[in-house]
């Protein structure tokens, strides 16, 4: 009772600051995309996704990436089938090779121009981060193909994904490229080529940091910035 004032004010603050509950965490916002062309054949397998991805209980949403120039869309019927992102058809555009810096021509074997619906897959998650809204409230993306089905939720945290690291599926044919010297037709660095081959020969589970080589593929779970930061580069 002989305590002063605001000594006894400054314990009672304390005390109840102690003992208010702590916030619950959050889940992680997750969503998911896969890329398809507006045809008949893309049309049959997005359903498969947008039927899978509702069965398996995967959280957050699903986004169809939809390759489609002004002319596909003016007969396309289908875009009604599920949510859908409208992009560009990367596949019909002419793309130029740079000229490496300090060079006078091509890498040896390639074309100084193509065109081929590959070139979609990296456009197509570059336009949907750049311009979509559910980009801006995603932590997670996973990106699969439209030809794949999801059978059970997946959570990218307990994947091991986090910024820095990409949580994909090892494709073993990919390491017979990496040892044949694929990525120093790729990548600017003898640096750089290094690393994408270190661990090719690791056959040891990754640890909490990944492995250091560029043989994964088919799905791929990225923290969002991370995504942002490779979809650009991936394109061009």
């Amino acid at each position: 009772t002989d305590m002063p004032r605001p000594t006894r004010l400054l314990l009672l603050s304390l005390s109840a600051a102690t003992a208010a509950p702590l916030p619950e965490p959050q889940e992680p916002r997750v969503w998911t995309v896969f890329c398809a062309e507006c045809t008949n054949n893309f049309d049959y397998k997005s359903i498969g996704v947008y039927w899978s991805h509702r069965l398996s209980g995967m959280p957050g949403g699903v986004t169809r990436l939809l390759a489609c120039d002004e002319e596909q869309l003016k007969r396309y019927k289908g875009l009604n089938l599920g949510n859908t992102f409208v992009h560009r058809n990367y596949g019909r555009i002419q793309h130029k090779r740079r000229v490496p810096e300090g060079e006078t021509h091509p890498p040896t074997g390639s074309r100084a121009q193509d065109s081929s619906p590959s070139y979609n897959k990296p456009g197509s998650i570059m336009e949907w981060v750049m311009h979509s809204e559910e980009a801006k409230s995603t932590d997670y993306v996973l990106y699969i193909d439209a030809d794949m089905l999801l059978r059970k939720p997946l959570d990218p945290i307990a994947m091991g994904v986090k910024k820095g690291v990409v949580v994909s599926e090892h494709v073993g044919y990919l390491d017979t490229g990496i040892r044949n010297g694929l990525p120093a037709q790729f990548l600017p660095s003898v640096e750089a080529v290094q690393y994408a081959g270190a661990d090719v020969n690791n056959y040891s589970p990754p640890g909490p940091d990944g492995k250091r080589h560029a043989a994964g593929g088919w799905y791929m779970f990225f923290h969002i910035d991370d995504i942002r930061t490779i979809a650009p580069r991936w394109l061009h």
